[in-house]
């Protein structure tokens, strides 16, 4: 038994309608030629979304889950990027419209200063999904939270290339 996980990799995830990511893109990794694709999110004071869901295994206990984003720069720069998480489970008959957890819970991350490295960030803190049920669609909302101008610091794109989740 133990904690299991799913992996949601970018091009699984919507740029959300009101505060979108930048569209898939597709980056090389260099020399070997590995394509990597990500969802890139602006650096300043705008937070910006992608939208995923997952239909968790029956043997979920519809309890807290925790995260981690795995990340790559678009330049050398210094600085930290702010990643964030938030859900809700909707099971049969329920609107699509309800409130997703309060402000979810984010990690913050520093910026190897090499370009093209990977980031992993560590996981989040518990995050509470509004009806979890085993039943359910849960809808999540990644995002980087650039509005926390105190801690995310990166002034350039922060490029997701997917969300681990714990369950």
């Amino acid at each position: 038994q133990g904690t299991h996980t799913i992996w949601v990799p970018a091009p699984a995830m919507t740029v959300s309608v009101n505060a979108p990511s930048a569209d898939i893109a597709s980056i090389d990794s260099g020399d070997v030629n590995t394509t990597v694709p990500v969802l890139d999110f602006d650096g300043g004071s705008s937070d910006e979304v992608a939208t995923f869901n997952v239909a968790f295994p029956k043997s979920w206990n519809a309890s807290t889950v925790t995260a981690r984003f795995f990340w790559t720069n678009s330049n050398a720069n210094a600085g930290n990027v702010v990643w964030g998480l938030q859900g809700i489970c909707i099971a049969d008959s329920g609107a699509l419209n309800g409130a997703m957890t309060d402000a979810g819970e984010t990690v913050q991350d520093a910026n190897i200063t090499t370009a093209g490295d990977v980031m992993v960030t560590s996981a989040t803190s518990a995050i509470t999904i509004n009806g979890a049920a085993d039943d359910g669609i849960c809808f999540f909302n990644v995002f980087r939270d650039a509005s926390d101008t105190t801690n995310d610091t990166y002034a350039s794109d922060a490029r997701l290339i997917g969300v681990q989740i714990f369950y």
